[in-house]
């Protein structure tokens, strides 16, 4: 059932009556539907007053159009380039940062994800790694049966970023499409998951990981899940972890470097308010000896929480639970991040508040209150400051087919915290209009970077200490 109004310009009103139909797509074996709608007149459209923009702000690298959303962004370790990507253009363009000159673009299939695990770049910086996630619904022949049949075709792309010329792609599966891809910092395996075509009508989901060592092309599957999977690889470059959805178990696993062969593994708790995945991995510490992992599912509970597992002792350290408005938006962001020593883990979260938890005495020490919805979160190279996003709301009602522009949304913030001075108060960074998604620091600490609605933002972080405009 389709519950929302229609508008129509300039002002008409009424009803309507409506009948769907899907003549040419056969496999969908879609029945015709008819709806009534109550027509409405367009609302007036009223912008929230423009305020002063933050005298750090330094300028915008407008995306692809105003009104599609920059997912990631992503600097060079010298600082002087980023790489960005949106949605659902499915654009990636290459910046020249100093001279704010966009140096290329590669124009993608306008596809749906699973994560943001889509774009991985080189360790040496010449080339990134890019899967689409292609995938469609077809009517098959099975035991005489016509049976509805959901394929994946996705595969890795690989792109020279000096010449923007496409390089050798990695082949799919069989039977199935890529839908997540992870490079290892060392840049020399790439680890892929792939969903296998699924009966629609049996509502049956299996997902395998594999291992692609990328100078000897050798690749090795592991790993078969009822849903999709995780996976971290470990600052030593001799392991990695993966997290594996088998019905109802999460198995995580410490796999060795090259051959992906098990080294320990365990089964977590059951989450509370588990349904259908029950965890998600979010990061690790520095020194690789601690896991965190987010409690997934998606069925909006109260309370949600963030596992923590030694992976010395494969055995859970601490369970920290907490109050968020919405689960299914907080889990699928992936918030958290360990502070440099590893001993404290902040995070961010919809409840619009910077939140810092102490590992040893299994305490949340410290809780920010930020203003609007909050999202996403990161530290500067140094560890000092702790950045987050703040979004005042969202724009008016538009009833168009578009996404709103940037023009029609409130200014986002950006919030700089010195979490481990008490007494410090957040610094708030007013920035253009749009909805805020990603922060990023540039590596010499000196600026970061936005990704929102229409672009990417810059802002200056000179001697940030001293000033709060």
């Amino acid at each position: 059932t389709i519950a929302h109004d229609v508008y129509f310009e300039p002002s008409v009103a009424g009803s309507a009556e409506v009948t769907f139909t899907f003549p040419a797509w056969k496999e969908g074996q879609v029945q015709p539907n008819t709806e009534h709608f109550t027509v409405k007149p367009v609302p007036k459209v009223e912008v929230a007053p423009l305020e002063k923009i933050s005298d750090r702000f330094m300028a915008t690298l407008p995306g692809v159009a105003n009104n599609h959303s920059m997912h990631r962004v992503r600097f060079n370790p010298a600082g002087t380039h980023l790489l960005c990507d949106s949605y659902p253009d499915g654009a990636i363009q290459w910046w020249d940062v100093a001279e704010r000159k966009e140096r290329q673009r590669w124009q993608n299939a306008r596809e749906p994800r699973f994560n943001l695990n889509f774009l991985n770049v080189a360790s040496d910086w010449r080339s990134f790694y890019f899967h689409d996630n292609a995938q469609k619904v077809a009517l098959v022949k099975q035991d005489g049966k016509d049976v509805r049949m959901l394929t994946y075709s996705g595969q890795v792309k690989r792109y020279d970023l000096a010449t923007g010329k496409e390089l050798e792609a990695i082949p799919k599966g069989e039977k199935s499409g890529v839908t997540a891809t992870i490079l290892s910092p060392c840049g020399k395996y790439l680890w892929m998951q792939e969903m296998q075509d699924a009966n629609l009508d049996e509502r049956t989901w299996s997902a395998t990981q594999s291992l692609l060592n990328l100078s000897t092309k050798e690749r090795i599957y592991f790993g078969k899940s009822s849903m999709s999977g995780d996976c971290i690889f470990l600052p030593d470059n001799k392991t990695f972890v993966t997290l594996e959805h088998i019905e109802k178990q999460d198995l995580l696993q410490i796999r060795q470097l090259p051959d992906g062969a098990i080294v320990r593994k365990v089964e977590l708790p059951k989450a509370e308010g588990q349904h259908t995945r029950s965890y998600s991995l979010v990061t690790c510490s520095s020194d690789g000896k601690t896991v965190a992992l987010n409690n997934a599912s998606h069925n909006l509970q109260p309370e949600t929480s963030t596992l923590f597992i030694d992976l010395e002792k494969l055995k859970p350290t601490a369970t920290w639970t907490y109050k968020v408005k919405d689960t299914q938006i907080f889990s699928s962001t992936k918030p958290g991040v360990f502070s440099k020593d590893g001993k404290q883990y902040i995070l961010t979260e919809p409840n619009n508040a910077i939140m810092i938890y102490d590992l040893a005495t299994k305490s949340l020490t410290r809780t920010v209150q930020l203003p609007k919805l909050s999202w996403n979160g990161t530290l500067s190279p140094d560890g000092k400051y702790y950045a987050t996003l703040t979004n005042p709301g969202k724009p008016p009602e538009q009833r168009t087919r578009e996404e709103p522009a940037a023009a029609l949304y409130p200014q986002f913030r950006v919030v700089l915290l010195e979490w481990q001075n008490p007494d410090a108060k957040p610094i708030e960074l007013i920035g253009p209009r749009g909805f805020a998604t990603h922060v990023e620091f540039n590596p010499d600490g000196k600026s970061l970077a936005v990704a929102a609605t229409g672009g990417v933002h810059l802002f200056d972080l000179s001697g940030i200490g001293g000033s709060s405009r």
